[in-house]
This record gives structure tokens, C-alpha cells and sequence, in this order.
């Protein structure tokens, strides 16, 4: 475990960054959630067995909001009834 803990930490030092290892697994199912994964698929990479597990890990980025907003505009209101 030492020899573990001492290999993250020069990484985290060499990447410039600080991070917990965990930290990792939040950020993969946010990055494989924005690349629009199937849930089923999300679930089988990340071994969770529900849906809020797959939630609780993954956050909606600033971006992907922006993106989400901006394809309103892309809507045709003629179709819209």
C-alpha cells in the first residue's frame, strides 16, 4: 500500500494536480455520461448496478449544460404543436 501511495503521489506531483484516486472514477463516468454511453453500457464498464450509483458518480459539466441549451435554438418551432 506505501509503495502505491508513494506512486499517486509523484504522479499527482509530475501532473501538477492534486487529486484523490477516487476522484478518477467521478470524472470517467462524467467524460463517458457527456459522450452519451448507454446507461447499460456505463453500468457494465463502471460494475454499478443501478441508476443512482451511475448518478451519484457522474456530474453534469458547465459545458455540457451550455451545449444543451444551445441546441434549443436549433429546434423548428413549426414543429412544435
Amino acid at each position: 500500500m506505501r509503495t502505491w501511495k508513494k506512486s499517486w503521489a509523484s504522479a499527482q506531483k509530475a501532473a501538477g494536480v492534486k487529486a484523490r484516486i477516487h476522484d478518477l472514477r467521478h470524472h470517467a463516468n462524467t467524460v463517458m455520461v457527456e459522450a452519451e454511453t448507454p446507461l447499460s453500457t456505463l453500468k457494465t464498464i463502471t460494475g454499478h448496478v443501478t441508476d443512482e450509483m451511475v448518478e451519484h458518480y457522474t456530474h453534469v459539466r458547465d459545458e455540457a449544460k451550455r451545449k444543451a441549451v444551445d441546441a434549443l435554438g436549433t429546434i423548428n418551432v413549426g414543429m412544435i404543436q
